[in-house]
């Protein structure tokens, strides 16, 4: 288990929790101020940086080393799988939010700010329940070896 680099989850878990926590209080305070465009807009920073941190946990390597410790479980693999391109999707829709909303944008869109926000950040929340009901169950295993 060592040399596989699976050593490493333990630590992921308690990295998810603490970057959804920070993502989680991210969009309501962006929600709160969703009708002050500029200053929803400097928050939106916040979330756009603990977004990043987010997509950095989940490296393509790190879903390869977990397709191939559950290679012998075709529901885990495909669980991953959709995970995988899950995330892939969420962050092009992020790329896609935050290159649209920034203090540039024009009137229009900030005007349409608030109901976008809301659809975008459901979105977010939507993949953190799921990872937290489907996700951290595929890293548990790894946990009880290690402590």
């Amino acid at each position: 288990l060592e040399q596989s680099g699976f050593m490493t989850f333990s630590p992921v878990i308690n990295s998810f929790k603490i970057i959804h926590q920070k993502i989680s209080d991210d969009i309501k305070r962006v929600s709160q101020a969703a009708r002050n465009y500029p200053k929803a807009v400097e928050i939106l920073q916040d979330l756009e940086k603990n977004l990043s941190e987010y997509f950095q946990l989940q490296r393509p390597s790190f879903y390869e080393l977990l397709r191939k410790y559950y290679g012998h479980d075709r529901q885990a693999v495909k669980m991953l799988e959709f995970l995988e391109y899950d995330l892939r999707d969420l962050q092009m829709q992020s790329l896609n939010f935050f290159d649209q909303y920034s203090l540039q944008a024009d009137t229009i869109l900030k005007r349409n700010f608030p109901g976008r926000f809301q659809i975008f950040s459901g979105q977010i929340i939507s993949r953190v329940n799921i990872e937290e009901g489907y996700f951290f169950p595929l890293l548990t295993p790894f946990n009880k070896k290690i402590d």
